[in-house]
C-alpha cells in the first residue's frame, strides 16, 4: 500500500471521477484528507477523510485486502464501498467489526431551498439563546464528544476561521447545538449537524442549519447534505434538500471492541 502526497493525489482521478461527492473531491482538490493506492501500478485506491473511507477501482486487484486497513484510526469510520464485489470484499476482511448501514444521499441542486423560510426558522431562538459563529466557540466544540466532529477536520481555531464555517447555538452560555462545515471543497461544504445530548427535538438544529445554509448561499457555496440515519433524512427534507437515493455503507468499530 501506498500513501499518496499532496502532489500525488491525482493519480486516483481515473479511479473516483466523476463524481458528486463531496468529500472524494475535497481530497482531490487538495483541501484535506489522505490517500493511497494499492500498489504502484494498482487498479485500486482509497481516499480517507474524516472518518470516512471511500474505495474505487478493481477489488480483486493485489493489494486490495491491505488496502481495506488504510488510515487505521481508534474512532469508529465509515468504510462506503462502491458496488457489490467492495461490498462482499469488505464484509468478508472486517468480519463482525463491520455493521451494515444504510445512508441517503440528495441531488445537490439549490432549488428546494425557502429562503424567506429558512431566515423563519434561523430567527426561532430560545429564550437565553445565542447564535454564534462556531470559530468562536471552538475550544469548547472540541472538547466534547458530541460536538467535536463540528470543527474537527480542522486543527485550530485559527485553521477553522479561516477555511471552515458554521454556527452554534448557545443557551444561557453553554453550547448546545451546531451547523458545521465537516469537510470542505471548492465549490462547498458537507455540512455536519449536531445537539448535545438532552437537548434533542427541540429544533435547535433547525435554527442551526437554516443560518449555515443561508450563508453558505449568500457566498455561492453549495451546503452538501449526506444523511446518516431516517431523522437527519428528514431534516434535510423539511429545510429544502431534494432526496436522491439510499446507498449502502458500513460501521466499522476499532480492533479490540
Amino acid at each position: 500500500m501506498i500513501p499518496l502526497t499532496h502532489a500525488e493525489r491525482r493519480q486516483l482521478e481515473p479511479l473516483f471521477l466523476p463524481t458528486e461527492n463531496t468529500m472524494i473531491l475535497s481530497y482531490l482538490e487538495g483541501h484535506m484528507g489522505r490517500g493511497y493506492l494499492a500498489g504502484p501500478e494498482s487498479a485500486c485506491g482509497c481516499i480517507a477523510i474524516g472518518d470516512f473511507r471511500f474505495f474505487a477501482g478493481d477489488p480483486e486487484a493485489p493489494g486490495a485486502e491491505e488496502l481495506l486497513d488504510a488510515a487505521p484510526s481508534r474512532r469508529t469510520v465509515f468504510p462506503v464501498p462502491p458496488e457489490e464485489g467492495w461490498r462482499r470484499r469488505m464484509q468478508l476482511h472486517y468480519g463482525k467489526r463491520a455493521q451494515p448501514v444504510t445512508r441517503y444521499a440528495f441531488h445537490k441542486d439549490s432549488g428546494g431551498f425557502r429562503p424567506e423560510l429558512l431566515s423563519l426558522w434561523a430567527r426561532a431562538l430560545p429564550p437565553g439563546g445565542e447564535l454564534v459563529p462556531l470559530s468562536a466557540c471552538y475550544a469548547e466544540a472540541r472538547s466534547e464528544d458530541w460536538s467535536t466532529d463540528l470543527v474537527s477536520q480542522f486543527g485550530s481555531a485559527e485553521e477553522y476561521a479561516r477555511r471552515g464555517l458554521g454556527f452554534g447555538l448557545r443557551l444561557d452560555g453553554i453550547l448546545v447545538s451546531g451547523a458545521s462545515s465537516y469537510t470542505i471543497y471548492t465549490q462547498g461544504i458537507e455540512i455536519e449537524i449536531d445537539t448535545r445530548p438532552g437537548f434533542w427535538r427541540r429544533g435547535y438544529a433547525v435554527v442551526c442549519a437554516s443560518r449555515l445554509i443561508l450563508e453558505c448561499l449568500s457566498r455561492g457555496l453549495y451546503p452538501s447534505w449526506d444523511a446518516a440515519n431516517p431523522a437527519s433524512k428528514a431534516l434535510a427534507e423539511k429545510l429544502g434538500y431534494r432526496f436522491s437515493h439510499a446507498y449502502p455503507a458500513f460501521r466499522l468499530y476499532p480492533l479490540g471492541e
